[in-house]
């Protein structure tokens, strides 16, 4: 495997659901932070790159919750890339904190290249 990059997460009260559980729609949010995090890392700023009309939308998204985070638990986002194709980018993306909670995520991301 190439590049993983790591994103460190601190769960938010704000992020949590009515159980204590972190809700699950955050953990697509801190697939984001990751995907913004590789990209700088391997020297692209996700702005730039949308402001000179490459676009990275969704186009699959999954996620195995093995077991949930709470409020205060500590993350770090792992993400690296799978496949990249002409105009297909695949990354995954895993959290993991303290031992206390593990993701499978995976992302299908269609980059949309003008010209």
């Amino acid at each position: 495997m190439g590049l993983c990059t790591e994103s460190k997460i601190v769960v938010r009260y704000a992020e949590t659901d009515r159980m204590g559980g972190v809700y699950y729609a955050n953990y697509l949010i801190w697939m984001e932070v990751g995907r913004t995090d590789y990209l700088a890392e391997v020297g692209f700023s996700y702005s730039s790159l949308e402001r000179d009309g490459v676009l990275f939308p969704a186009c699959n998204a999954s996620i195995r919750l093995f077991r949930p985070s709470y409020y205060e638990d500590r993350l770090a986002v792992l993400t690296s890339v799978e496949c990249l194709q002409s105009r297909k980018l695949c990354s995954a993306t895993g959290s993991c904190g303290a031992m206390k909670s593990w993701l499978a995520v995976r992302l299908s991301i269609f980059a949309s290249i003008p010209g």
